[in-house]
Formats: structure tokens, C-alpha cells, sequence
């Protein structure tokens, strides 16, 4: 259905600019167009990724892999091991971080007692420089370089570095994560 209606756009797109095109033009068309619309989709994935762990909300950060995801973690993809295994252990990983931020605030707001509000702790997780890569229809490689930064007021530094390196799956016409190596170097 959908590529049916994306050589239908590719067909209105050359009529309107009085090119003729034959039914490979218009299915080259058709896929460019499709691999772009993908391209989209994978990024609002890895975005929703981000913003999920960086507003600690497990349901949106889960909410960015398959139900039988693994996530991997370690130096290198041969040495990784799992980390979490399935969307609900996943989901945990952003649960443990929720309580762990509230112990540290907690700790904080008494460090600071009577001196007024402790300064804002922030935490913002940067993806660089990705690639994805498409297997097939239904199946790409992401690669990018990550950062954490944190801390509060004008001492955020970079706490942690790495890669990722990542294969994703359509799922029901939705780009989901099926793997996920997190690396540090």
C-alpha cells in the first residue's frame, strides 16, 4: 500500500515538472522517497531514546525498543555483555535511575538546608556523528558516538563517553530497537 502511494506521489511529482519517467524511474523515485521517510522515522526513535532517559521516563525510553530487545553493554561488541533482556528489564534500567535521582536530590536538598534551593543537577545524554545503515525493509544498523553530561550550574562536564552501535527493525510500520550495544572506550 505504501510504496503503491509513493509511486503515486513520484508520478505526480514528474507530471508536474513535465518530466516523462518510466515505471523504473518512477520505482527508484518511489524507493528514495521511502528510504528518506525511514531515515525520519529512525531519528525520532533515537531521539525519543534520549529524551526518555533524560527526563527519566521509563515508559517513553522503553517505549523506543522491541518487546524482545537486548541491550548490550562493555568495550567492544565481542566483549558486551547483556545488560537487560526484554522491554520490561529495559524499562527497569530507567526505573532504578528515577529512585536513584531521587536518593541524590534527596541528599542534596539536605546538604543544603537552610542555605535555600540546592542548584539544579541536570543530565543530557548527545548522540554525534551517526550512520544508519539499511539491511533491508525492515532492517538497519545505527552507529553514533554518545556523551553524558551533568552536573549543576557552570560545572557540567562530560561524566561518561562511547558508541553505540545498534540494529533496529520495523515493527507494524514503527522503526524500533532490537539491539543495542552501548560501548565505552
Amino acid at each position: 500500500m505504501l510504496k503503491t502511494t509513493l509511486v503515486l506521489i513520484a508520478t505526480i511529482l514528474m507530471t508536474l515538472f513535465g518530466a516523462t519517467a518510466s515505471a523504473q524511474d518512477l520505482n527508484s523515485l518511489a524507493r528514495q522517497m521511502q528510504e528518506h521517510a525511514d531515515r525520519v522515522a529512525i531519528n525520532a526513535v533515537l531521539v525519543q531514546y534520549t529524551t526518555g532517559l533524560d527526563q527519566v521516563d521509563p515508559d517513553l525510553y522503553a517505549d523506543t525498543f522491541t518487546a524482545d530487545a537486548r541491550f548490550y553493554q562493555g568495550a567492544s561488541v565481542e566483549s558486551a555483555e547483556i545488560m537487560a533482556d526484554g522491554k520490561a528489564a529495559i524499562r527497569k534500567i530507567v526505573s532504578d535511575l528515577r529512585e536513584s535521582d531521587a536518593k541524590r536530590n534527596a541528599e542534596r536538598a539536605a546538604e543544603w538546608e537552610g542555605e535555600g534551593e540546592p542548584p539544579v543537577y541536570l543530565r543530557h545524554h548527545v548522540m554525534t556523528n551517526a550512520v544508519v545503515e539499511f539491511i533491508d525493509d525492515h532492517t538497519a544498523r545505527h552507529r553514533a558516538y554518545w556523551q553524558t553530561v551533568s552536573g549543576s550550574g557552570r560545572d557540567m562536564n562530560v561524566i561518561a563517553m562511547g558508541s553505540y552501535e545498534d540494529t533496529l527493525v520495523k515493527e507494524d510500520g514503527r522503526w524500533l530497537i532490537s539491539k543495542r550495544y552501548l560501548l565505552r572506550r
